[in-house]
């Protein structure tokens, strides 16, 4: 993974551990993305936050919701179109097995 990609959730775990201590030891940190007392976000504040973001970024406004509907399909797009040959091979082997049982 990029450096980058790396850096954001350690950065996270040390804020979280910071967090924890600035609360006596107290709460469930079970979550990468979590608020101050290591509970999960509520959709209305993460869809918040990511409409500050967008109008910050000066880009047109998605849905949260829409945006990751797409990430996931360019996501599978890529990984699909990644497996073309496997997925080939793969087929012509269960061809090549179904023809030697029905031949027996």
């Amino acid at each position: 993974m990029p450096d980058r990609l790396v850096s954001a959730p350690r950065a996270a775990k040390a804020r979280q551990a910071a967090e924890r201590l600035a609360l006596g030891g107290a709460g469930a940190f079970d979550y990468v993305v979590s608020n101050e007392v290591g509970k999960p976000y509520s959709p209305a504040v993460l869809s918040r936050y990511w409409r500050d973001r967008v109008k910050a970024a000066g880009v047109r406004h998605i849905k949260l919701h829409g945006a990751r509907y797409t990430c996931a399909t360019l996501t599978m797009k890529l990984y699909v179109h990644s497996q073309d040959e496997a997925l080939k091979a793969a087929g012509a082997t269960l061809n090549r097995t179904t023809r030697a049982r029905d031949m027996a």
